[in-house]
């Protein structure tokens, strides 16, 4: 249990409370840690670190899924829906919801400056719908795809390049929702056509990451873009793909995926010498290895 007991020794240096940069994160990692392992402590840990979540939730807080409301949302979402907490955590689920679906035309671009935006509070309705609906109304879906395709349609008209990593999130949205009702695929389809000429504008105008492309690959693995082809060809030369899978390890978690698959022996490896790092940079214990250690624990992995 070398992944926990890294992550267990360093996590009272932890400040943020997001999923993919903080306590939100190590909440997460440290509930399935225990149902995985059969110690009760991680879960006393986590459950201490949620409680300092809940009273650290304001209203000038990032919207955002990576370091914010959306994250720590879907983080309780997932928490409730594997039985790791009671239905209390529905009374912050009501916060959530006023912030984040209230209003929501105008929270469409909200995360358009940050270096990888989303579309957050359509990752949290996604999540919502399929894995904690109690409370909400399901009626919203259908605004929030005309929502998306009205915005869309006037990003494409206007030649606005969105980023890779917006677009992304959109399609991972549509992906969510018919997995919850199959009737969303028929209302989705022109979504995920704008989505696909979105992806183009990105890629032309250089609006993305390296992980952005693997990541609309992994969302679309039915279809075969030639552009993306390419132009993972031209920049992937200086990639490690280990790195990438560790370096963005919240995003498997999120998208349910994995950016790089590879034998088990040189996962563990790999994180055996990242493990090493940590006591150099404790923002690998928060960031990364946690993340890690979800992927072990639903691979079936020793931590």
């Amino acid at each position: 249990m070398r992944i926990a007991n890294t992550v267990m020794a360093n996590y009272d240096n932890t400040e943020k409370v997001g999923l993919f940069d903080g306590k939100m994160g190590l909440c997460l990692f440290f509930y399935n840690c225990s149902r995985y392992t059969g110690c009760e402590y991680y879960a006393k840990t986590a459950s201490v670190l949620l409680d300092e979540v809940f009273m650290s939730l304001n209203p000038s807080m990032s919207p955002s899924v990576t370091d914010g409301v959306a994250g720590i949302g879907c983080g309780i979402v997932s928490l409730l829906h594997d039985g790791f907490v009671e239905p209390e955590g529905e009374d912050i689920l009501g916060h959530v919801d006023a912030v984040l679906l209230r209003d929501m035309p105008d929270k469409f671009l909200i995360e358009d400056n940050y270096p990888a935006p989303l579309f957050s509070p359509g990752i949290y309705l996604s999540y919502r719908l399929r894995f904690y609906p109690e409370g909400l109304d399901v009626g919203c879906a259908d605004d929030l795809i005309s929502l998306v395709k009205d915005n869309l349609e006037k990003c494409h008209d206007s030649n606005t390049a969105l980023h890779l990593s917006f677009i992304n999130s959109i399609v991972f949205v549509c992906n969510m929702l018919c997995a919850t009702d199959s009737s969303f695929t028929a209302k989705t389809g022109e979504i995920r056509h704008l989505c696909d000429l979105g992806m183009e504008q990105s890629v032309s105008n250089k609006r993305y990451r390296y992980c952005d492309l693997v990541t609309f690959e992994k969302l679309n693995p039915d279809n075969r873009y030639g552009i993306v082809l390419n132009e993972k060809k031209r920049v992937e030369g200086n990639i490690n793909a280990l790195d990438l899978w560790y370096d963005y390890g919240w995003w498997n978690i999120l998208y349910d995926m994995s950016l790089y698959k590879t034998d088990t022996d040189k996962y563990i490896n790999y994180v055996n010498k990242k493990m090493m790092d940590c006591f150099y940079d404790i923002s690998n214990v928060n960031q990364k290895l946690a993340a890690a250690g979800m992927y072990f624990i639903k691979n079936r992995l020793p931590l």
